[in-house]
């Protein structure tokens, strides 16, 4: 129980015998909540909620060099850079990032967003996320150190 203190992890519900796990950023309010694991899809993809506050910040310029991520706005208006470009969602739309090219997103009026994202495939975008998490919040910070980052990174390679 400490464990999942420590990882600002909640719980959502229970499906079956799986039960919906949230992560916060503790320093930024953002939430991830895993609905679909890898281990559910058989490693074709993972699916999760996410919420980003009014301050708009998401996460920094990144990119899945094996997976591509879809985005589609919930609630709220979502911004995407993209390869350079700008995208702005609406409730309803959505963009697929491909492999491989540099995004973030971001809230675009100031007011909480939420939207999907789907990673395919699985790969370890959950350890990664959970980890990265993790590293963050006990720097109480939106980065990780330099050597948890890199630490993280190397282990999902």
């Amino acid at each position: 129980m400490q464990e999942e203190k420590d990882r600002s992890i909640t719980t959502q519900g229970i499906r079956g015998s799986y039960m919906a796990e949230t992560i916060e950023l503790k320093a930024t309010g953002e939430t991830i909540t895993f609905t679909k694991t890898g281990q559910e899809t058989d490693g074709k993809f993972v699916e999760t909620i996410v919420t980003l506050p009014g301050s708009g910040e998401g996460p920094p310029l990144h990119q899945h060099v094996l997976q591509t991520e879809l985005f589609e706005a919930l609630e709220g208006r979502l911004g995407l850079r993209c390869d350079g470009k700008e995208i702005i969602l609406a409730p309803g739309q959505s963009f697929t990032v491909p492999q491989n090219a540099s995004h973030t997103c971001y809230a675009v009026d100031g007011a909480e967003i939420r939207f999907r994202a789907v990673f395919t495939p699985a790969l370890n975008i959950e350890y990664m996320l959970r980890e990265i998490f993790a590293a963050c919040n006990r720097r109480k910070s939106k980065e990780p150190s330099p050597f948890d980052g890199s630490f993280v990174l190397h282990q999902v390679k």
